[in-house]
């Protein structure tokens, strides 16, 4: 009896063990699924297939979903990405829904970074102001701000991207005076967090350029601003020892016949990519009456400028070039 009772034993312990091992080898095969579905979207990103990008988002998410019916980071950074890879198509709307998602499963997985959280709620802020819900696009900046300065992050490259997207909002809403301060603020910032000639010095002065017209009623906002840019400027140069490339010439646009003929007039700002050597590598129209764009951006590609330097260093910069059509 014993003896038939410690046969037993032995075999349920050897069916609990195979049965262990079958669970560990199947969460194994789970894992190294998902690995190969994170590696397939990587591809697609890369490649810029956001179509296809976008269906292996979802498979990823409900994988996700089916593997661990529990909430974790992954959950998070998964529905994080596919709001991103939705705003690249320009599924704004469908971003904020999947946004929302994300923003709700942070709140609940402790272990999510405060970072995290925080490019959660800018780029659902981001989200409603390209979908054109411009208020609460404002609103969702100025949360995402408010959580930046609460948990230390008030001077990160996310919070700056939220205080431009304030400033944006405030701008068309024609609210200069609240807009004026958010850019002051994104401006002493853009020099604390950017390298000269940054992607994120040339948004704010293209935002500030489109959105803030060069009028009377805004000339001391416009002083004010420019005479603190001049500052942070000259206090940059000096410590490290920056030389500015100075046009050695400028292209000049031919006026569209079109627009000449029923005399239309017009300010076109071109953003600028301009290599170590001096050269436009390239440049793009914006916020500008739509005829002057094409020579104007050819014009652009046309200059050229002495390098400039960082301690005697060549570097890329990034600026903005300025051309009036006036009917004579």
């Amino acid at each position: 009896m014993k003896a038939e009772l410690k046969s037993r034993t032995k075999l349920l312990s050897a069916a609990a063990a195979a049965i262990v091992f079958l669970f560990v080898q199947q969460a194994v095969s789970q894992t190294e699924e998902i690995t190969v579905i994170r590696k397939e979207l990587q591809s697609e990103v890369q490649a810029g297939r956001y179509e296809q990008a976008v269906k292996v988002s979802e498979r990823l998410i409900a994988k996700l979903e089916a593997t661990y019916p529990e909430p974790n980071e992954q959950h998070v950074a998964a529905y994080t990405n596919h709001g991103m890879i939705q705003q690249s198509m320009g599924q704004h709307a469908s971003s904020i829904t999947t946004l929302r998602k994300a923003m709700e499963l942070a709140s609940v997985v402790p272990s999510v970074k405060i970072e995290r959280r925080l490019e959660i709620m800018r780029l659902l802020a981001s989200g409603y102001d390209r979908s054109g819900d411009s208020k609460s696009a404002r609103d969702a900046y100025l949360k995402a701000v408010d959580f930046a300065d609460k948990h230390g992050l008030g001077k990160s490259a996310e919070a700056f991207q939220a205080i431009v997207g304030i400033a944006n909002a405030f701008a068309r809403e024609n609210n200069f005076d609240e807009a004026h301060g958010y850019y002051l603020k994104a401006l002493r910032l853009s020099f604390s967090l950017f390298e000269i000639g940054s992607e994120g010095r040339n948004r704010l002065s293209i935002s500030r350029l489109c959105l803030v017209p060069k009028n009377s009623r805004n000339r001391r906002l416009l002083e004010e601003y420019d005479a603190l840019a001049k500052e942070l400027s000259e206090n940059e140069n000096k410590e490290k020892n920056v030389v500015h490339g100075k046009a050695i010439s400028l292209g000049r646009p031919s006026y569209p016949s079109a627009a000449l003929n029923d005399r239309r007039t017009g300010t076109v700002y071109v953003s600028v990519s301009v290599d170590e050597k001096g050269n436009v590598k390239d440049a793009v129209a914006v916020c500008s009456p739509r005829p002057f764009w094409k020579v104007s951006e050819d014009a652009a590609l046309r200059s050229k400028f002495e390098p400039t330097t960082v301690n005697g260093i060549p570097i890329p910069v990034k600026g903005v070039l300025t051309f009036n059509f006036l009917v004579q």
